[in-house]
């Protein structure tokens, strides 16, 4: 969860200017200052209008950066298929070798802390 502050501005009016933010080349509304982004870098417009329908916009980055767990550590009786990377909450399909059997769930989550 990223947090910001609304951009100061001001208007003749005196009116309340609303905001409402845009995240994916304007495509993707958020309408309070905080947001869930995925790992990456990514703009962020946020549009301020008064009741006239002016507009003033300000654009700003947000980068996120994951933690890497690795590779999972390798097994001569299973091996794990990661095919979105190995981040942090990234999930593996997990298979054995033959003569072995998965008892419980076939997937793994890098839960890495600290």
């Amino acid at each position: 969860q990223v947090n910001w502050a609304n951009p100061d501005v001001s208007d003749n009016s005196g009116d309340v200017i609303s905001f409402k933010y845009m995240d994916r080349g304007m495509t993707r509304q958020i309408n309070t200052p905080s947001a869930t982004f995925e790992i990456g870098t990514h703009t962020v417009t946020a549009v301020a209008a008064d009741r006239e329908g002016n507009n003033a916009f300000c654009t700003f980055t947000v980068t996120v950066t994951g933690r890497d767990c690795g590779e999972p550590p390798a097994a001569s009786t299973w091996s794990a298929k990661c095919d979105h990377g190995h981040d942090y909450q990234k999930t593996c399909r997990v298979s054995c070798v033959k003569g072995f059997e998965i008892r419980d769930s076939p997937y793994i989550t890098c839960l890495i802390t600290g």
